[in-house]
């Protein structure tokens, strides 16, 4: 049986303590974290943890992961959909698949080259908006859940702040048809410590969690966007 995550770099664990000065394994690949969300949601059900999170992934890229993934009967898929403000440029050289990824963390140069610099720039200037991967976000949410629902594979699926929820109106049919576990990742991410580049989240906020997760699975807490908007707002207007 099998734990399969899916996400950016905050599945993946980066900078975690096991990766962040030994970050290729012995094959020469990219390594995962072991203290991930993921991992503890597996280690707590007994089954083998497969970390399919991509560092700075945007959601249309996780949604092609999702869809290429070969499954297993017994499979449970969990998915932590990324921020909006990023973009994947996936290009096809050499007979090889490349992805240029671009996000505000690309501007400064300090790690990134002129060329993603400069095309990062224009993305944002000229194309990037809010409402745009709004739409791409929800719509990629609403297919990969179709299509793992009619494959017979068990998924959950969190988002990592509660507030795009608010942000723009939705189409109704993302309303009433996508299903989430009402748990942000935003609430855990600065429990301390944080992970070694000071930005990602910590071992203890991975834990922290997953725990969340396990425990609103126990409890069947998945509920409808419109539901989770629909007690936000009443929240809110409680707490007034």
């Amino acid at each position: 049986m099998r734990v399969i995550s899916f996400g950016c770099s905050h599945t993946w664990g980066s900078a975690l303590p096991d990766i962040v000065h030994n970050p290729i394994d012995e094959n020469g690949n990219k390594k995962a974290s072991r203290f991930t969300f993921g991992q503890v949601i597996a280690d707590h059900y007994g089954y083998e943890h497969i970390n399919q999170g991509e560092p700075g992934a945007d959601n249309y890229f996780i949604a092609g992961k999702i869809i290429d993934f070969e499954y297993k009967k017994d499979d449970i898929v969990i998915v932590l959909w990324s921020h909006l403000n990023r973009y994947t440029i996936n290009e096809f050289v050499d007979g090889k698949q490349k992805q240029m990824r671009l996000g505000p963390w690309c501007i400064d140069g300090r790690d990134h080259p002129r060329h993603i610099q400069k095309l990062t720039k224009t993305w944002v200037r000229y194309f990037d908006n809010d409402y745009d991967q709004y739409i791409r976000t929800f719509t990629a949410i609403h297919h990969t859940q179709t299509l793992l629902k009619c494959k017979g594979i068990k998924s959950y699926h969190l988002l990592q702040q509660p507030s795009v929820l608010s942000e723009n109106p939705l189409r109704k049919n993302f309303m009433k048809d996508i299903k989430l576990i009402p748990v942000f990742f935003k609430h855990y991410r600065s429990i301390p410590p944080l992970a070694a580049d000071n930005s990602h989240a910590g071992r203890n906020a991975h834990k922290a969690f997953g725990d969340a997760i396990i425990n609103e699975i126990k409890l069947k807490n998945i509920k409808t966007i419109k539901q989770i908007s629909k007690d936000r707002k009443q929240k809110l207007d409680t707490d007034k």
